[in-house]
C-alpha cells in the first residue's frame, strides 16, 4: 500500500515538473508580455492613421495640426479635435507639409514614431516630435491652404408688423506654415413697414431702416517663432450711420504673441500703432469745428480666447479696442462672446452677443450725439468648410 501511494505521488510530482517545463519552453510569453501586446501598426494605404497613447488606431484623413490640436476626420468618428500629446505614431497615405522650430520646413508623406519623425520625399528629413509646430494636409496647393466658415441669421415678421432682419457673419483664414491671413465680416440689417401717416392708412407704409451696420477686419501675421509673430499689416473698416458714422478705416501694423497654445485652450494678443480716418453722417451746424472727415493717430489692441468646453461646444471671446483722439470718439471697442455648437461636421449652431462701444460719438446736424453703447443678440447656423 505504502509502495503504490509512493508511485503515485512520483507521477504527480513528474506530471507537475512537465507542465512547468512546457510553459518555459514552449509558451515564454510572461504575464507582462501578455498585457503589453498590441497587433502590428497598419501598412500606408490612402488613408492617414494615428496610434493613441491609449494604443488604439484611428484611420481617416489628417486635416491639420494647430496650437498642439491636431483636426482628424474620420468615417464613423467624424471631426476629431486630439491633443497632440496624446498621439504617438501617425503613418500618412499622403503628402503633409511641416513647419518646423527655427522656421525649418518639411514636404512629404509623415511618419512618427514616439519621439522620432520622418518625412519622406525630396523636401523630407529626420526630425524630433517636439520641433514640429505645424502640419497641413495636401500638397502645396493654394485651396489646401484656405479654411472658411460663414453664419447666416434670418428672421421675418408679417401680420401687424411687417419686419425683416438679417445678420450675417464670415471669417476666412489662409494659413500655411510662416504666414497667416485672417479675414472676418460682421454686418447687420433690419427695417421695418409703417404706415406714413398712422392717421390716415390708405396712404399705405414705407421702410425704415432700423439697424444697418458692418464691420470687416483683415490681418497678415507671420510667424517668427512657433508663438511670436509679426503683423506687417492690419486693417479694418466700419459703418453705422446709426453711430453716426459713414465709414471708418483703420490700418496699422503690429506684433502678437499666443500666450496660451493648447489642444483645448487658445489665448493671443495682438498691438501696435495705427491711422484712422472717420467720415461722418451729419456734423453739429453749431460747433464750427467739428469737421465731416476726422483723421488720428491710434493704438490698437485686440484679444482672443477660445476654450473646447466640450467636443461640441467651443466658447469665444474676442476684445479689441482703439485709443484715438476726442474727435473720432476717444475710445471705442468692439467686443463679442460667442458659444458655438457643433451639429455635424460642416454645421454649427451659433449664440453670440456683441458689444459696441464709441466713449465720444459724434454729434449730429441737430446737435444730439448718439448713444455710446449698442448691443445685439445674434442666433445664427454657420457653414465651416
Amino acid at each position: 500500500m505504502n509502495a503504490h501511494r509512493s508511485k503515485t505521488g512520483l507521477r504527480l510530482i513528474a506530471t507537475l515538473f512537465a507542465l512547468l517545463l512546457s510553459v518555459a519552453f514552449l509558451n515564454p510569453a510572461t504575464a507582462e508580455e501578455a498585457e503589453s501586446w498590441a497587433p502590428e501598426p497598419p501598412e500606408a494605404d490612402k488613408w492617414d492613421w494615428i496610434q493613441l497613447v491609449s494604443g488604439e488606431w484611428l484611420k481617416g484623413e489628417i486635416v491639420a495640426m494647430y496650437d498642439d490640436s491636431m483636426e482628424f476626420d474620420s468615417d464613423e468618428l467624424n471631426m476629431l479635435n486630439l491633443d497632440f500629446g496624446d498621439i504617438i505614431s501617425v503613418r500618412s497615405g499622403g503628402t503633409m507639409r511641416l513647419m518646423l522650430l527655427g522656421q525649418e520646413t518639411a514636404t512629404g508623406q509623415l511618419l512618427i514614431e514616439g519621439d522620432r519623425v520622418q518625412v519622406f520625399g525630396d523636401e523630407g528629413g529626420k526630425f524630433t516630435k517636439s520641433q514640429i509646430v505645424t502640419i497641413a494636409a495636401g500638397a502645396p496647393k493654394e485651396i489646401n491652404y484656405w479654411s472658411m466658415k460663414v453664419g447666416l441669421g434670418f428672421n421675418v415678421r408679417t401680420g401687424n408688423t411687417e419686419q425683416t432682419d438679417f445678420n450675417l457673419n464670415a471669417n476666412f483664414m489662409r494659413r500655411t506654415v510662416k504666414n497667416r491671413i485672417a479675414i472676418d465680416y460682421l454686418g447687420a440689417f433690419s427695417q421695418v413697414d409703417q404706415l406714413v401717416d398712422s392717421t390716415d392708412p390708405s396712404l399705405g407704409t414705407e421702410s425704415v431702416e432700423t439697424a444697418n451696420n458692418h464691420r470687416a477686419n483683415a490681418g497678415w501675421d507671420k510667424f517668427l517663432t512657433d508663438r511670436f509673430y509679426v503683423t506687417p499689416l492690419f486693417a479694418e473698416w466700419f459703418k453705422d450711420p446709426f453711430q453716426n458714422i459713414s465709414s471708418r478705416w483703420t490700418a496699422g501694423v503690429g506684433a502678437g504673441y499666443d500666450i496660451i497654445d493648447t489642444a483645448k485652450t487658445g489665448l493671443s494678443l495682438t498691438g501696435g500703432p495705427a491711422y484712422q480716418s472717420s467720415k461722418f453722417v451729419s456734423i453739429d451746424a453749431t460747433d464750427p469745428t467739428a469737421k465731416e472727415t476726422e483723421t488720428t493717430p491710434a493704438f490698437v489692441l485686440s484679444t482672443n480666447f477660445d476654450k473646447e468646453l466640450n467636443k461640441s461646444v467651443d466658447f469665444v471671446w474676442t476684445y479689441r479696442f482703439q485709443i484715438v483722439n476726442q474727435e473720432s470718439g476717444s475710445y471705442n471697442h468692439h467686443m463679442l462672446t460667442s458659444i458655438e455648437t457643433e451639429l455635424t461636421s460642416l454645421l454649427d449652431f451659433d449664440v453670440t452677443w456683441v458689444w459696441d462701444r464709441i466713449k465720444d460719438p459724434q454729434a449730429d446736424a441737430a446737435g444730439i450725439g448718439p448713444l455710446s453703447d449698442d448691443h445685439r443678440f445674434i442666433v445664427a447656423l454657420s457653414f465651416d468648410f
